[in-house]
């Protein structure tokens, strides 16, 4: 496959931003958030300019007149500023977002800088524009006059951050799309409907409790045309699915397979194939994923031209990511993760974006394991490196699907072993100076408790329980509990295995994975006998 560009709007920001503030954002320290959060109207304001200032003042000291970095602290600000209805701080917050950028702003009203500033956000903190997003959204719907002009302003939204693979961002935008739709042409709105779907499925990829609600009775109403019904049945599939019912989404998906045959548009038969090949390979069920993605790519490979090089139509980014969970399925398959470069992992969307954390995880285990049995010696910049393989993996995932979702807290428990890895050379030596045991035993808690909605046999659960467990045995921080975490694990691997109906290929390269859980809980056991014999 020819490497892949970057969307053209992303490249643009990014030669936009100054490039020193392209590294990390300052954050609002806890302890003044909290105080700006509980103090009156006037000192809140006081608080955020101040910090703000303070902020500009050392970006400046370090190269960046712009303040680029700052701009978390503005979102921050605006925030604040909406909830208690102070427009001046909210409109001062915003046109400091737009002023952070080399390239100006052509924003004529608020409403359009307000736009401007949630679109700086989303390719540089997905999770700090949202409320940017909410906020145009909401005075759109209000706007005087606003029609058919609006409309498709939220439409053109809606399917921008689609084809980039915001979930959250596209949910705002599709429910005010489907909102003015419906005020406009009326319950039975073709867009409405279609809009509606794009927001199901946005809920539905989140783990939106409402997704599941809508689910319990969904149905395309009169305006609604049968490819908009289909999209609508596959985003309730994935909607069960991460509530975690793998196997019964994957017979609510098997079940719409007849009519995909009878589906004429080659997107609308691919969508149900690639979420099908998305389960399959959530349930490591690689071989069977295959035929699946390879139909679908098939499917929609004769709509790409070679204008589409840059992704920029929704072929080309649907073919795109058939493509991608393809190659993860054959690599996962033949024991050669295919790892999703993470430049590109918002245009392959979600489910890539997992891939791509998980593959970056799996790196850093091959690391550690290369050191161990002395095929890589360490050094500093090995075990760095390590580390950032893990926080590469945790900050990826979490920017499309939230920090504290279940699924990363299996990435969570990685990156607070790589924490340990690289501050004790591997658990070699002694605590370094820099090294806090009451910090990471606080972030490896919290990981496990992240993890615990999961289902038993979730391999994500299994793997993170793995990780759970070596910490809490290792220099006897608690081996009682870290045997409780071994049986778990133990327990959901194999009642994985028992989900295949034969001991075929995939279930012999799923044991062989499974091999460090069950020695390591063997160890753990024998600590255990140990520590409580007479």
């Amino acid at each position: 496959m020819r490497p892949v560009r970057i969307i053209a709007h992303v490249i643009a920001l990014g030669i936009a931003v100054p490039a020193a503030a392209q590294v990390e954002f300052r954050p609002m320290r806890e302890a003044v958030a909290t105080a700006a959060r509980t103090a009156p109207d006037a000192r809140m304001e006081q608080i955020v300019r101040r910090e703000h200032g303070a902020c500009v003042i050392g970006s400046a000291e370090r190269g960046d007149p712009k303040a680029f970095e700052c701009n978390n602290i503005l979102t921050f600000a605006f925030g604040e500023a909406r909830r208690r209805g102070m427009r001046p701080l909210a409109e001062w917050a915003v046109q400091g977002i737009t002023d952070s950028v080399y390239d100006p702003v052509d924003a004529k009203t608020p409403l359009a800088r307000l736009k401007a500033a949630a679109g700086i956000m989303s390719s540089a903190d997905y999770p700090a524009s949202l409320p940017l997003h909410a906020a145009y959204v909401a005075d759109l719907l209000v706007e005087p006059g606003g029609g058919a002009a609006a409309l498709a302003d939220l439409v053109a939204q809606t399917e921008r951050y689609e084809q980039l693979g915001y979930p959250a961002t596209i949910l705002i935008y599709a429910e005010g799309s489907a909102t003015l739709a419906r005020r406009i042409e009326g319950t039975q709105s073709v867009t409405g409907w279609r809009m509606h779907a794009e927001a199901l499925r946005a809920a539905a990829m989140l783990g939106r409790d409402q997704a599941v609600r809508e689910c319990a009775s969904v149905s395309g109403g009169p305006g609604a045309d049968d490819a908009t019904r289909l999209h609508l049945r596959v985003s309730c599939a994935i909607a069960t699915e991460q509530t975690g019912r793998w196997r019964e989404a994957e017979q609510q998906l098997r079940a719409l397979l007849p009519e995909v045959q009878a589906q004429s548009l080659p997107h609308v038969r691919a969508d149900v194939l690639v979420a099908l090949g998305r389960n399959l390979i959530r349930q490591e069920l690689y071989d069977a994923a295959v035929p699946f993605l390879t139909t679908a790519r098939d499917l929609l490979a004769p709509l790409v031209t070679p204008e589409d090089e840059r992704l920029l139509r929704p072929p080309a980014i649907r073919a795109a990511r058939a493509q991608g969970a393809l190659n993860i399925a054959i690599g996962f398959r033949d024991g050669e993760p295919s790892g999703v470069h993470r430049a590109l992992t918002g245009i392959y969307a979600l489910e890539a974006s997992i891939a791509a954390a998980d593959t970056w995880a799996m790196a850093a285990e091959k690391m550690q394991r290369d050191i161990d049995r002395g095929a890589l010696q360490w050094e500093g910049g090995v075990w760095r490196q390590m580390l950032t393989a893990y926080r590469q993996a945790y900050e990826e995932a979490g920017r499309l699907i939230g920090k504290d979702t279940p699924m990363v807290a299996m990435l969570r428990a990685k990156d607070a072993q790589g924490q340990e890895q690289f501050l004790t050379e591997g658990f070699r030596h002694a605590m370094a100076r820099d090294y806090i045991e009451e910090d990471i035993i606080r972030d490896m808690k919290d990981a496990i408790a992240g993890m615990a909605p999961l289902p038993l046999a979730d391999r994500y659960r299994v793997e993170g329980l793995t990780v759970a467990a070596a910490f809490m045995a290792r220099n006897d921080r608690d081996v009682p509990q870290a045997r409780s975490l071994c049986r778990s694990a133990m327990a959901g691997a194999i009642e994985h295995l028992q989900s295949h109906v034969e001991f075929d290929t995939a279930a012999q390269t799923q044991l062989r994975r499974r091999a460090p859980l069950f020695s390591e809980c063997v160890k753990i056991a024998w600590m255990a006998g140990k520590t409580t014999s007479p």
